[in-house]
């Protein structure tokens, strides 16, 4: 597994304040969860309730398009060039909802023709196509004959923008953006996303988020873990993804913090990368240098202590990091990168 790529990923999100990147089984399941993200990301944000509920509609319809729509394609693609993707991106702009997923090669067409004629629509042309497509018996093959893409448009105020990409004889990628509170500028260019989208393939990635230690948002994300793998590797996930957020909660580096979950062979993976200082990667090595070198008795005693408030020649090790190598299945990983600060470090365990 390489963590260099792990950063990479991370890094091509910059600055952003709040981010979602799913690219899992896409259960039905997983909606309410979204609406939970919707308003919590943009809590300290410049919008208002209007522009919350706003948001809240973007992610669920394109998201549900993704879960109504997406073609199947065969199995080596479905898990690289062919996966579906789906993103929110907040920042000081604004909100972004990027969603991408394989359609038919001969959808194509109808799906262009529909796209265009929303983008060529303004507000008061949006509203009456909106009301013509309600009054058609008929509906087309994406569903709704194109209700949920109209309101979209509708809702955002700056319109869609989207893209047709080549796949396979038989397939092609439709990439779906909506600005939300935020100016066409503020698009992720099509390169970055299709960046995003390839390592998301070669990385095997279920679910990636920055979100500091808001713990709703953790919460949404870790339902979500648990209802796509199950509860009991989803149980021994959380636990380490927890035991990390309380490591981060009381450093510096818990305000510009990512977690991923990776599919790692017939295990998984969880990464964490973090923006540092120079002095803050020496410690963070330092702490997970000394945790890797512990004997498990040693280890489990240094735990015990801590939960219990006991003095221990372990008691400067945080009773997170402790925890996080309880549930690994192996020494934790790390790498120093050039990162969003001085450095970023990235540090990777597996769980089995």
């Amino acid at each position: 597994m390489s963590l260099t790529k792990a950063h990479t990923l991370f890094s091509l999100l910059g600055h952003d304040r709040f981010d979602l990147l799913y690219s899992g089984l896409f259960h039905d399941e997983h909606t309410p969860g979204l609406i939970t993200l919707a308003e919590d990301a943009v809590l300290e944000g410049p919008g208002g309730k209007g522009h919350r509920q706003r948001l809240s509609f973007v992610m669920v319809e394109a998201y549900q398009n993704i879960v109504r729509h997406r073609a199947a394609v065969r199995n080596e693609l479905a898990s690289t060039a062919g996966r579906s993707m789906f993103m929110l991106r907040s920042s000081r702009k604004g909100e972004e909802v990027l969603a991408l997923d394989p359609v038919a090669t001969n959808e194509v067409e109808a799906l262009e023709t529909n796209m265009r004629r929303i983008g060529g629509s303004d507000a008061a042309q949006l509203k009456n196509l909106f009301l013509d497509r309600l009054q058609e018996a008929s509906r087309s093959a994406r569903g709704g004959a194109g209700l949920g893409l109209i309101e979209m448009a509708r809702r955002s105020d700056n319109g869609l923008r989207h893209m047709v990409l080549p796949l396979d004889d038989d397939h092609r990628l439709f990439l779906l953006q909506v600005a939300v509170g935020a100016s066409k500028e503020a698009w992720t260019p099509p390169e970055e996303v299709m960046r995003m989208h390839k390592l998301c393939g070669e990385l095997d990635l279920l679910v990636l988020c920055r979100c500091g230690a808001n713990s709703t948002a953790i919460d949404v994300i870790l339902q979500m873990i648990q209802r796509d793998l199950g509860e009991q590797i989803g149980m021994r996930i959380s636990r380490s993804i927890l035991s990390m957020t309380e490591w981060l909660r009381d450093t510096p580096m818990g305000t510009d913090a990512y977690f991923a979950l990776l599919a790692d062979g017939p295990h998984y993976r969880v990464v964490f990368g973090m923006a540092t200082t120079v002095e803050q990667e020496r410690m963070v090595t330092d702490l997970i240098e000394r945790v890797n070198g512990l004997s498990v008795p040693v280890r489990e005693q240094y735990y015990r202590d801590a939960v219990l408030g006991r003095r221990s020649t372990g008691e400067d090790i945080p009773l997170g990091l402790l925890d996080m190598a309880r549930t690994a299945a192996g020494p934790m990983e790390w790498k120093g990168c050039p990162g969003l600060v001085d450095r970023c470090v990235v540090l990777s365990l597996s769980i089995r």
